[in-house]
């Protein structure tokens, strides 16, 4: 099928995700030996850098999924799983004293204002309540259009 043939929604979502692959590559390269927190667990280097390289692989093999209009089931239960993975993910955030999430993602404790740590706890918890907002769009929009993967197997 042809780009301009495609539903505008799942031109939409191709390029969202497109653009979102390229800022985690950018954001992975640039924080490669930095500990990150998946399904709640703060995750440190090598293993850290593995998992990235996972997460990089399965949001590549989302993105041509839904370009070549396959696998949406997998496509579903990966989108589900980064879901759950980003609701555990903020409970665990929002459950952190602001002095542990600081020096849990930052090199170093910053000689900053405990009002200047909660408004940054608070920025992270917002952005990660629109992540989960998006993604469920996603799934739900996927879920509803899987004629678009049906049709043309």
């Amino acid at each position: 099928m042809k780009w301009k043939e495609r539903p505008l929604g799942m031109r939409i979502i191709i390029i969202l995700l497109f653009i979102v692959l390229i800022s985690e590559l950018k954001n992975i390269l640039i924080n490669f030996s930095k500990p990150i927190l998946t399904f709640g667990m703060y995750i440190q280097y090598p293993i850290s850098s593995i998992i990235n390289l996972v997460y990089i692989v399965t949001f590549s093999f989302v993105i041509i999924g839904i370009y070549n209009q396959k696998f949406w089931k997998l496509i579903l239960g990966l989108q589900g799983v980064y879901i759950i993975s980003t609701i555990i993910d903020s409970i665990v955030i929002l459950l952190m004293s602001p002095t542990e999430f600081i020096s849990k993602f930052h090199d170093r404790l910053l000689d900053i204002t405990p009002v200047i740590i909660n408004n940054i706890k608070s920025i992270t918890i917002i952005l990660l309540f629109i992540s989960i907002i998006i993604e469920l769009i996603i799934f739900i929009y996927i879920y509803k259009k899987k004629e678009y993967f049906i049709k043309n197997k």
